[in-house]
């Protein structure tokens, strides 16, 4: 486990309290000493159901975002595998879930003992995701990068 935690870019303890968390919850079990886990038969019906129903949310996995691709025709009226075109969307459970995550960081951001132009550039990242929420149609790939960027500060900010 420590290992996969190592991989998405968690420490150990990180990593520790993850494990726990699952474990508790009957998703995973440990099966060596070592850190070794095995999905039980509860997380796998849970992966199955995201991936059966990947617009609905389950009790552990939010809405998975769908990708649509579409290859575009050259003017010889050939497929050309370099003008692949990409539009991406997130449901509206996400969505949803989304905003409400955002509200309840806006509103805890108070509360955290930040230094003031940390809590600026976190404000900063949850107006253009809340921007991009109130659009008509959200771009997806702003929303994402806002989020990434969201993740590398509050990570900064965790040491």
């Amino acid at each position: 486990m420590w290992e996969l935690g190592r991989e998405l870019g968690f420490n150990r303890e990180t990593t520790d309290q993850i494990e726990k968390h699952l474990e508790r919850e009957g998703l995973v079990q440990a099966v060596t000493m070592e850190g070794s886990m095995s999905i039980t038969p509860l997380g796998v019906a849970e992966i199955e159901g995201a991936r059966r129903f990947p617009d609905g949310p389950t009790r552990y996995f939010p809405p998975l975002n769908v990708v649509y691709g579409q290859q575009e025709a050259s003017s010889e009226g050939k497929q050309d595998p370099s003008r692949i075109s990409q539009e991406s969307s997130f449901s509206p459970a996400y969505l949803e879930a989304l905003a409400r995550n955002m509200r309840r960081l806006r509103e805890q951001i108070s509360e955290l003992s930040l230094e003031d132009d940390i809590k600026k550039e976190i404000e900063t990242e949850i107006a253009a995701i809340t921007a991009q929420l109130s659009s008509k149609q959200p771009k997806a790939e702003v929303i994402r990068e806002s989020l990434k960027s969201l993740r590398d500060i509050l990570k900064a900010v965790q040491g």
